[in-house]
């Protein structure tokens, strides 16, 4: 199944990538998100969740949500990149994408609902399947500074790739020349976006990683 999901998610990815030179670049890259979305979705329906699991998963999904809802006047901080990637970290690398995945769609409903949503959904569920890798979870755990980079990266990569969409939604055509300039435009968001995900990591990580601790080893136990 693992094999599948993951020529899934290259299938997704190279018909949204192809489709990025060519007339309909927006149809066609939403067609390749919403692929590997779907892909994603149906292979996490076949995987059980303890009930335990899924209040905890749901219980991230929330304080994500309220994070949002609390910093919401500051543009470009919130702690969603943080929530995930501290999920993956010390829950698992399956609650930490489950999380990235829901977190964006339940909070947009917030937030506002929009064609951006898959977009947020892919990007955060790639934060948590890299955050939730045995070799960068096993360096992240044991340096602040690898964990600092991998927000720094979280925070580029989600920016880069919500800058592909921002391309595409103006006329449905994509052009490199326009996406580097709106790459340029966001970079004081990207740079506001990749502090803010090193500040919620240092307050968070410790409570979090005490709570994340004993509630695997009730799990363990049951």
């Amino acid at each position: 199944m693992k094999k599948y999901l993951k020529w899934g998610i290259y299938v997704g990815l190279l018909v949204g990538a192809y489709s990025l030179s060519q007339t309909y670049a927006a149809y066609g890259f939403y067609l390749g998100v919403l692929t590997t979305l779907y892909i994603v979705i149906k292979e996490f329906e076949q995987r059980f969740l303890s009930l335990n699991q899924l209040v905890v998963v749901a219980m991230m999904i929330a304080m994500g949500t309220i994070g949002r809802l609390i910093f919401f006047f500051i543009p470009g901080v919130n702690p969603m990149s943080a929530i995930v990637i501290l999920t993956s970290l010390y829950l698992g690398r399956k609650e930490g994408m489950i999380v990235g995945l829901m977190l964006p769609f339940v909070s947009n409903f917030f937030f506002t609902q929009g064609p951006w949503t898959p977009f947020q959904m892919l990007a955060m569920l790639i934060i948590g399947g890299l955050a939730g890798q045995p070799f960068v979870a096993n360096l992240v755990k044991q340096s602040f500074l690898c964990l600092g980079l991998l927000a720094v990266f979280s925070g580029v990569g989600y920016s880069l790739l919500m800058d592909i969409w921002t391309t595409l939604s103006i006329d449905g055509y994509f052009s490199f020349y326009r996406y580097f300039i709106l790459i340029g435009q966001a970079l004081p968001f990207t740079i506001k976006y990749s502090i803010s995900n090193i500040i919620f990591l240092k307050v968070l990580q410790k409570p979090l990683a005490e709570r994340f601790i004993y509630i695997s080893d009730e799990l363990i136990e049951k």
